[in-house]
């Protein structure tokens, strides 16, 4: 589905003031080929990368809780470990994979996912289930924060909280081996909570109730991307896992707008595009080049 470009170069950190007068770190890749293979096969137009960048936001995480709650610090897996209560933070190792899996649907109607061995490799290869957990947590510490996602966070327990339920999902996904999802009780419950999101009293009344527009899983798939980067499964770490991740990425986001399968690579771009980061950054939080479009 996707032309995917390997060979990226190496991420570096660097600070960024952000509206309320904080300065922040993060980390995102070094990248003109990320940034010419987006513009090439989506013609999605988008600035060379300098040096990544990272975004704060006003969600202010428990203090025994992950550390990749907390937007203040870059994810660091060896100091994470011993904070968490929750993840591993096992080293990132180089892969041990020669290619991406193929992304595997149904014969019978060519569009239900399917688990395979080789996704099941890949979820062991990337360090197991915690790995999807970390990554998941510092996604929804940035959703805490989105100004277009924030609203329908209609449940304010936890980064961690909500981390654990997404990647649940995720990691059973990948692996029928490891039903994460099941055993948590939740099956059948992502609809629901979904339903919940789109009724949230936090959403302006004009928008209660609508469904998820373009805009907004556009927004989705950008911050979840970042967070891959940031934890280690970006395509300078693991371009097995990226190439993969955003063909799944973009398969289920097509069950909430259909239009939006064909964002996912330039949102996965956009996530090593440290001058459009800071651009979020500097607006608040908001992706103004975004907000407003396809909201039909």
């Amino acid at each position: 589905m996707f032309k995917f470009i390997r060979g990226m170069a190496s991420t570096k950190k660097i600070k960024v003031a952000t509206p309320d007068g904080h300065r922040v770190t993060t980390i995102v890749g070094d990248g003109d080929t990320a940034t010419e293979a987006a513009t090439a096969t989506s013609g999605a137009a988008t600035n060379a990368v300098e040096g990544p960048v990272v975004a704060t936001d006003r969600y202010t995480p428990a203090s025994s809780g992950c550390p990749f709650a907390d937007l203040r610090e870059p994810p660091d897996h060896a100091s994470a470990k011993s904070r968490c209560p929750f993840h591993a933070h096992n080293p990132i190792r180089p892969t041990s994979l020669p290619e991406a899996p193929p992304l595997v649907l149904s014969s019978a109607d060519r569009f239900t996912h399917q688990t395979s061995e080789g996704t099941a490799r890949l979820l062991a290869d990337i360090g197991g289930g915690d790995r999807i957990r970390e990554m998941c947590t510092r996604f929804y510490a940035r959703q805490f924060g989105d100004y277009t996602l924030k609203p329908f966070l209609f449940n304010d327990d936890s980064a961690e909280a909500h981390g654990k339920r997404l990647a649940d999902w995720i990691i059973e996904k990948m692996d029928a081996d490891n039903p994460a999802w099941t055993l948590s009780g939740r099956k059948g419950q992502r609809t629901p909570s979904h339903v919940k999101a789109w009724n949230s009293i936090k959403r302006a009344p004009a928008e209660r109730g609508k469904r998820f527009k373009l805009d907004d899983t556009r927004i989705w798939m950008r911050l979840h991307f970042w967070a891959a980067r940031e934890v280690g499964l970006g395509p300078e770490m693991h371009a097995p896992f990226w190439e993969w991740y955003i063909e799944f990425i973009a398969h289920f986001i097509a069950v909430y707008e259909r239009s939006a399968p064909r964002y996912a690579l330039e949102s996965a771009m956009w996530s090593g595009d440290a001058k459009m980061v800071a651009k979020y950054i500097a607006s608040g939080n908001k992706m103004t080049d975004v907000i407003g479009i396809g909201r039909h």
